[in-house]
């Protein structure tokens, strides 16, 4: 193992939000590594599907310094967006250490990373690992091994789906992405365990809902500004607002049957909110039910009770900084901007943190 100190700021995680920040703190030249142990934007190569499709327009997904940006309201695809990322990526070239992290501790002032390669100490850390943990509800489950379950990080292409039945739980963008892919090749009967979320209209009087987006200013309010207040609480209670296709427009167009949210599946049998009940033979279930963050496999066994919740949530006093000093996270639900999770918010957060972490180094100096 090899002990490296040479950087003033080690970035953990090489998605969109940590290579958006390492753009930043080049332009300030500012000496930085990322970690990570996949590759660069992995999480859009491993964790969405071959055919998804972003739920963010074109203008909400520019990247600083790019050279040709669109700004239309148009939804690209997996391939265009991979694409976009890995054409800005090469403008700078971020300095990328490919291993993984196996332990954070903070001593005498540094904190000290170790990967499987190399062990390093510096005076700051990011955390940019983001929503990292695939999530499933808590849920009485008694399902035996000849049903076939996967969550939507591991949903591919309809060719995986080998069963004649399939059951989609959760109606956010991904659940209905999903269900509208299936749905379409008319082989499966489909059925959709709603969730609480609202949908956005496509248009309101034949204008984008991305134009009243961009007019006003939605993704730019902060998190804790009354309204974004209000939008935390009403994303937290009955999950963030989906793009169409709406549930029942999948019922009247392709005969997808809709139930309530899954109360438990016992015996192989799904009990619904509603009271309607499933038999799971010959049945696919697919978990569309979202992600969240657990750093807790990698930071010291010392400061956990400090640093993270039990549900290994990061515990912060600022937008960006945990209760210890010198210590960052970005790519969080409702950090700074109600949007902090998208890369429209990314690409402000980044910037806002690079020179947060600038003036830290200055005063340190």
């Amino acid at each position: 193992m090899i002990n490296d100190s040479e950087y003033d700021v080690i970035i953990i995680g090489a998605g969109q939000c940590g290579v958006l920040l390492s753009y930043y703190l080049e332009q300030d030249n500012i000496s930085y590594l990322i970690i990570e142990k996949d590759r660069a934007f992995s999480s859009w190569y491993n964790k969405r599907w071959n055919g998804f499709k972003m739920n963010t327009a074109n203008w909400m997904n520019n990247l600083p310094g790019e050279l040709n940006s669109i700004n239309d309201n148009n939804l690209i695809n997996k391939k265009q967006i991979i694409n976009q990322f890995e054409q800005w990526s090469k403008s700078f070239s971020p300095r990328i250490n490919f291993s993984e992290v196996k332990n954070v501790n903070f001593q005498d002032g540094y904190w000290n990373i170790e990967s499987d390669s190399y062990s390093y100490e510096t005076k700051i850390v990011v955390f940019a690992v983001g929503l990292n943990k695939t999530y499933i509800p808590k849920l009485p489950l008694n399902i035996t091994s000849n049903v076939q379950q996967m969550h939507s990080i591991n949903y591919i292409a309809p060719e995986q789906i080998k069963t004649k039945n399939v059951l989609i739980v959760g109606s956010g963008s991904s659940g209905v992405q999903i269900c509208d892919e299936l749905a379409r090749i008319k082989k499966y009967n489909i059925t959709l365990a709603t969730s609480n979320n609202k949908y956005f209209p496509n248009s309101i009087f034949g204008i984008s809902i991305y134009s009243y987006v961009k007019k006003l200013k939605v993704f730019d309010i902060r998190s804790k500004s009354l309204f974004g207040r209000l939008i935390r609480n009403i994303a937290q209670n009955k999950g963030d607002p989906a793009t169409y296709p709406k549930p029942s427009t999948l019922r009247d167009n392709y005969g997808v049957v809709l139930r309530g949210k899954v109360i438990k599946i016992i015996d192989n049998i799904a009990l619904f909110k509603n009271d309607k009940t499933l038999t799971l033979n010959d049945t696919t279930i697919i978990w569309c039910t979202g992600f969240r963050v657990d750093i807790s496999s990698i930071i010291d066994n010392k400061l956990k009770s400090t640093l993270i919740t039990d549900q290994g949530y990061p515990i912060l006093k600022t937008d960006f900084e945990s209760v210890m000093p010198n210590l960052f996270f970005i790519g969080l639900r409702f950090l700074r901007l109600v949007s902090s999770h998208s890369i429209y918010g990314a690409v402000r957060d980044a910037k806002y943190l690079a020179l947060e972490i600038k003036s830290k180094i200055k005063q340190s100096n």
